[in-house]
């Protein structure tokens, strides 16, 4: 499995040593060389002729300070400040840059950055250190830190449970076969909105998830949690957050004592409202439930998706062919969020479903996750049958190498925006989600054109078309309606391709996504992406298998010490390093915005402007005026990716482009942040012809 990068699990007690030793020495030489001149340190491991290596300083570095009372911040000590030797670094833009420690592996558990807790406290900053890095380096290798900074004179515990005030006891129920911890729903609201003063919201809609997280491979230990996450703009965060944790070796045997505190505690936020902090009172509704299908049928109490009559959106029952129960029909009747209350299909209704006491519909308001049902379901099966299916509809053997070759080709262009790198469709059992959307939405046109026959390359590309659409929040409101014929069509045409046995409850489902996207708006609202990244992080809590849950409860108490130990104080604002002059500006490596970044390198580089321009960039600086302003090179467009289904450069403004040489003046353009449309991802076709195909996640129209 290939990842962008490479982190160690672990770090030995003496490098450990070492890296405190050289963070401290820096921070004393800024000290003794802030009044005559700056100094610059490389690298690790590389220092200036003048500097002596931490490795080779005494044991004692107090003695290196010129004030022996001045502690350095933990900040100093744990962020490696040092700058590129190129004449470029990096700019951050304060106003929509997120706060770096999303990066790190617990955004979701910690205050976003528009949050005002103070990040320039010793003891702050620590307490960061110890989450960000407790799954990585464990309780003894941090004891160690905090014993070498006791050493050095700091005020600090010895134990990291002292610092982090862990609780010496956790409370919990067991319910329904295994043990449970809920957490409250009405807190964990009133803390989003706590400090939003511009928040004039009366009603907050918040959406829920619920699914199982296995712990290990070798046992059936397995968590079930009820994620949140609030669907309105004036809170802090669209970040999931916890309501509800279980525990045990299977699925909740009783999915009502799963359910019953939450559902108790809703109906009565339905009933009352909620008062937040300020005073002011608002309503609280819960729109959306999103799960995958085995999960969904847990908590509706309905059908699971291999019986017959157990499609969530309408009432058709199902064909059995060759040992599989198929949806043929493309025109079945749908169900309404009344005929569910009322059990009118009795085949579909297996039991009552604790939602039932909320007020929330149960058709509208369960949308179909494409998460699980596209990434997971089709694109994993349309891949299966290109390297594993019948003779007809299988990729050539001869044409392996060369797929190989192009994946090869793109990889060092796949833009920082994703978390993992195109692999071989041999590998297809192994594929993430992540992966089969990034080749449905991006590598897929590129890497298929001509490994597929023409009708298979056309019905997949039905299928990207579709999704793209439903997926990008510019084109939703004008070409849902092409959405859904084009779905239409690729589930009419995947029986005729693939096998009628194989139009099984996902393929069939895709139909109905469309209805879900007029109700709920783009994919992205009402997927599982996010939640699934929030079970990987929670499952790194777990460091070993006994008391899971009293672990993962103590980590999240740990957590809130951190965002309420220090309120109502300003953020912390990042700042430029100059490193040098180009033409009298200021120019930087890269720039650092909320949902992208954009450099001068070769794979993030490519922007579309407004005006449908395609740039290469070049320079990003500020001018005289502190203006921030990206220099770059315009491309000669030379067609569409693709004219069927549609015209791919009017719709998606995808296209081939020729890159046109730094010679040329009437080739160069400067624009603002502003003017910037869309981050692209650029692919190299040859004969100095690029792939453009736009980013659907970053809409800087937004900021």
């Amino acid at each position: 499995m290939e990842h962008r990068r490479n982190s160690k699990l672990t770090i030995s007690k003496g490098h450990l040593r070492r890296l405190v030793n050289r963070e401290v020495l820096r921070h004393r030489l800024r000290e003794a060389s802030s009044n005559s001149c700056t100094v610059h340190i490389e690298s690790e491991g590389n220092y200036p002729s003048t500097l002596i290596s931490p490795e080779s300083m005494p044991v004692d570095l107090e003695d290196l300070s010129p004030n022996h009372n001045q502690k350095p911040s933990i900040s100093e000590i744990c962020t490696d400040n040092s700058t590129d030797s190129g004449r470029y670094t990096e700019f951050r833009h304060s106003n929509t840059y997120n706060d770096n420690i999303n990066t790190h592996g617990i955004g979701e558990f910690l205050p976003s950055a528009s949050s005002d807790l103070p990040k320039n406290t010793f003891e702050y900053n620590m307490t960061c250190w110890i989450i960000k890095n407790r799954s990585s380096l464990g309780q003894s290798s941090i004891n160690d830190l905090l014993s070498i900074l006791v050493s050095y004179g700091f005020n600090f515990p010895k134990d990291t449970r002292t610092l982090l005030e862990t609780p010496k006891t956790c409370k919990l129920s067991s319910i329904a076969g295994g043990e449970y911890k809920h957490f409250s729903i009405s807190q964990s609201l009133k803390k989003l909105f706590k400090n939003n003063v511009n928040s004039f919201a009366t009603i907050i809609q918040v959406e829920i998830n619920i699914d199982g997280l296995p712990l290990t491979k070798s046992s059936t230990n397995q968590f079930w949690p009820i994620l949140m996450s609030v669907d309105y703009d004036g809170c802090q965060s669209h970040n999931p957050f916890i309501v509800g944790l279980y525990h045990g070796y299977s699925k909740p045997t009783n999915i009502d004592e799963y359910l019953r505190e939450f559902i108790s505690e809703f109906k009565d936020l339905e009933k009352q409202g909620l008062y937040l902090d300020s005073g002011r009172q608002v309503q609280v509704q819960l729109v959306k439930i999103v799960c995958d299908a085995p999960a969904k049928s847990l908590v509706l109490g309905v059908k699971g998706h291999t019986g017959y009559s157990s499609c969530t959106k309408c009432t058709q029952e199902g064909e059995y062919v060759n040992g599989r129960v198929t949806f043929p029909e493309l025109n079945a009747p749908l169900r309404t969020d009344e005929t569910f209350r009322n059990k009118v299909d009795e085949e579909y209704h297996q039991r009552l479903s604790p939602f039932e006491e909320l007020s929330i519909g149960l058709v509208t308001g369960v949308p179909l996750d494409y998460m699980h049902l596209v990434c997971l379901g089709v694109m994993k099966r349309l891949v299966l049958f290109w390297m594993k299916g019948r003779q007809d509809v299988k990729i050539s053997n001869n044409f392996l190498p060369n797929m190989q070759d192009n994946i090869n080709k793109i990889k060092r262009h796949i833009p920082k925006e994703f978390a993992r790198y195109p692999r071989n469709l041999t590998e297809v059992e192994r594929f993430k989600a992540s992966e089969f959307r990034q080749l449905l939405l991006y590598t897929g046109p590129y890497i298929l054109a001509n490994l597929l026959s023409k009708t298979q390359y056309i019905h997949f590309l039905t299928l990207h078309v579709a999704i793209r659409i439903l997926c990008s929040k510019d084109l939703l409101h004008n070409y849902l309606n092409s959405a859904s014929d084009l779905l239409n069509y690729f589930v009419c045409h995947f029986g005729d391709i693939y096998g009628h046995e194989y139009v099984s409850h996902n393929v069939h489902n895709l139909i109905h996504l469309p209805n879900d996207c007029r109700r709920h708006g783009c994919l992205d609202n009402f997927s599982s992406f996010k939640y699934e990244n929030f079970l990987y992080k929670m499952k790194k809590m777990v460091k070993c298998s006994r008391y899971p849950l009293q672990q993962i409860v103590n980590r999240f108490e740990e957590i809130e010490l951190l965002k309420t130990k220090h309120e109502n104080r300003g953020p912390k604002l990042e700042s430029a390093l100059q490193l040098g002059k180009s033409d009298d500006k200021d120019c930087y490596k890269r720039l650092v915005l909320k949902n992208l970044i954009l450099t001068t390198s070769e794979r993030d580089n490519c922007v579309i402007l407004t005006d449908s321009t395609v740039v290469v960039v070049d320079c990003i600086y500020k001018d005289k005026q502190d203006m921030i302003k990206i220099q770059g090179r315009k491309c000669i467009i030379v067609g569409p990716l693709y004219e069927k289904p549609c015209n791919s450069l009017e719709i998606f403004n995808m296209c081939v482009v020729q890159e046109m040489p730094h010679v040329m003046p009437h080739a160069q353009k400067t624009f603002l942040i502003s003017d910037i449309k869309h981050k692209c991802m650029k692919l190299p076709k040859g004969d100095n012809l690029f792939i453009v195909i736009p980013l659907l996640h970053n809409e800087i129209q937004d900021e």
